[in-house]
């Protein structure tokens, strides 16, 4: 099950940031420092949503992220394997933020990928299998 749960956290690891940009109302994007992409990222925890190709199961929607401003990170998994959704031990990474690229370390293994946009409610990446993965804040 640890097995398990380590690989499918390394996946989920791999697609967070590479570059990123958001949208506003007035030329449709602008590129963030990365003072402000910390911010956000750091803002609160961050629910999967949906994927393309793909969906999440009910039980994979409480999966979170949650980027402390200490460079760690805090991984909540879920399992519904046996039929009910249960809570899974957290996992603690860690991650570094420069030159607009976030460097995720878990144990040995070293992961990036993609930032599609990113706004106070919404985090929209590419993993390294070009699959779009959307979080947003609400678990579930």
């Amino acid at each position: 099950m640890k097995k398990a749960i380590t690989h499918f956290l390394l996946y989920l690891l791999s697609i967070i940031v590479w570059s990123c940009s958001k949208n506003n109302d007035d030329n449709g994007s602008d590129t963030l420092s990365i003072e402000e992409i910390e911010g956000l990222l750091t803002s609160g925890k961050w629910y999967q949503e949906s994927k393309m190709p793909g969906s999440f199961s009910d039980c994979e929607k409480n999966i979170s992220f949650q980027f402390n401003s200490d460079s760690s990170l805090i991984f909540d998994n879920y399992d519904d394997g046996n039929g009910t959704c249960e809570p899974q031990t957290p996992v603690t990474a860690s991650y570094t933020l420069n030159d607009s690229a976030l460097h995720l370390t878990l144990g040995g293994s070293n992961v990036s990928a993609s930032i599609n946009s990113i706004s106070d409610t919404e985090l929209s990446i590419t993993d390294f299998n070009g699959d779009m993965v959307t979080f947003d804040r609400i678990q579930g």
